[in-house]
């Protein structure tokens, strides 16, 4: 008799739940990354623009005013983007949280089912040592009626 983990379907079920999973970490994970790289590069920019106002320190007022103007809306975009990145970070949590919970999942059915094998293995054990000890039984008593 074969063994058939009868949660079977639904552990196979998990694993799929759990691959569906690592993938949308990933994602969102790279997606964090995104957000990240755009913080840098609007940061870059700012600096840059930093050093041109140093560099413009000698010009006019409508040049210094326009600069102005300009790192005030880079400031802007700046906040905003951090305000994207601490979604993003959310977002990455509750997938992390969702992988873990879906990996619980999967491991106690996996324990399940080894606990199952275990357990049909050594009942499968029993019932062919009973039958060999039928068999000796048997034997002995056909020998001590042959005698």
């Amino acid at each position: 008799m074969a063994f058939k983990f009868q949660l079977g379907t639904v552990l196979d079920l998990q694993q799929q739940l759990e691959e569906m999973a690592k993938i949308n970490f990933q994602n969102k994970t790279e997606l964090l990354r995104l957000e990240t790289d755009r913080l840098s590069d609007l940061r870059e920019e700012q600096l840059s623009l930093y050093g041109h106002y140093r560099e413009q320190a000698q010009t006019d007022v409508c040049t210094l005013r326009q600069l102005h103007s300009f790192a005030l809306a880079l400031n802007a975009r700046i906040d905003i983007q951090k305000v994207s990145i601490h979604t993003a970070q959310l977002a990455v949590d509750q997938a992390r949280d969702e992988l873990a919970a879906t990996r619980l999942e999967v491991k106690k059915l996996e324990r399940l089912k080894h606990k199952q094998l275990t357990e049909f293995l050594y009942q499968e054990q029993r019932k062919e040592q009973a039958f060999l000890d039928d068999i000796a039984t048997g034997r002995f008593i056909r020998q001590r009626q042959a005698l």
